[in-house]
């Protein structure tokens, strides 16, 4: 277990000094620099996500539990307000941000070459194997008999239900005035993405996020790439887009009750 968390604890130290060195660059545009962090941090999120696998398959569902709400602490709290997802991006319609999107795949499908690399060292025995196993061809997706629609019934509720309750938390203005340093409302988002996650994980690989599936699941014997584009991409922004639609009617009716019971 060392290993891994040794691998997991200096890709995020090594990367947080990169980030911070992006940041500080007079040479850069803003633009620029907006564009490559989120690049990173997806590069980040992959080598993190696929070391979490080795987490889950040695050492069980309770030390993945808690290396996950470790890591979403620390995106919250860590990246400066980046988002660990391309959706937003996606919904932004923008031409930057649909170069965020495609700087973020890239940093995902690098991480997957850089992880190999590593797992094909054997450094350790949990190692051994690792690359080719996950190698596309030869993973198999656990869920591939299930209904397609049931898959992406999983993935649109999980996705809903992500686009609203983390920007619920991060926006609540007792916790921010009380949480300045976003660690609070980081583990609240953690464990929140924890519960979705456990929820949908048997359903769809609770994915709810394009660019992570993709690295994770994409080319795995079950879908066609049109089946992945479909579940892992479609159906993600969507449920984003519905989200994004219902974020303001949710918290306007949040807003109201609180007034009600002050009067």
């Amino acid at each position: 277990m060392l290993s891994s968390l040794s691998i997991i604890t200096s890709h995020i130290v090594l990367l947080h000094l990169v980030r911070k060195a992006i940041k500080n660059s007079s040479r850069l545009s803003e633009s620029v620099k907006d564009v490559l962090l989120c690049g990173i941090c997806a590069f980040e999120l992959g080598c993190v996500a696929l070391e979490q696998g080795v987490l889950m398959e040695d050492y069980g569902l309770a030390i993945w539990a808690c290396s996950l709400i470790l890591v979403v602490i620390w995106q919250v709290a860590g990246w400066d307000g980046v988002s660990p997802s391309p959706l937003g991006y996606i919904l932004e319609g923008s031409a930057i941000g649909f170069l965020k999107v495609v700087v973020m795949l890239a940093g995902s499908l690098l991480s997957y070459r850089h992880m190999t690399t590593i797992w094909s060292a054997e450094l350790t025995g949990l190692h051994r194997g690792r690359a080719f196993a996950t190698a596309t061809g030869v993973c198999s997706l656990p869920w591939k008999n299930k209904a397609i629609y049931m898959v992406m019934s999983s993935e649109l509720v999980g996705s809903i239900l992500l686009s609203i309750i983390p920007r619920y938390v991060l926006e609540h203005k007792t916790l921010a005035n009380n949480d300045p340093n976003k660690v609070i409302r980081g583990a609240i988002i953690g464990f929140a993405v924890l519960t979705i996650v456990m929820a949908s994980m048997d359903h769809s690989g609770a994915m709810f996020n394009p660019t992570l599936a993709t690295l994770l699941v994409g080319g795995c014997v079950g879908y066609t790439s049109t089946q992945h584009i479909l579940v892992y991409w479609l159906t993600p922004i969507i449920g984003a887009a519905i989200g994004t639609a219902l974020y303001p009617r949710i918290t306007g009716e949040i807003e109201l009750e609180k007034e009600k019971k002050v009067k």
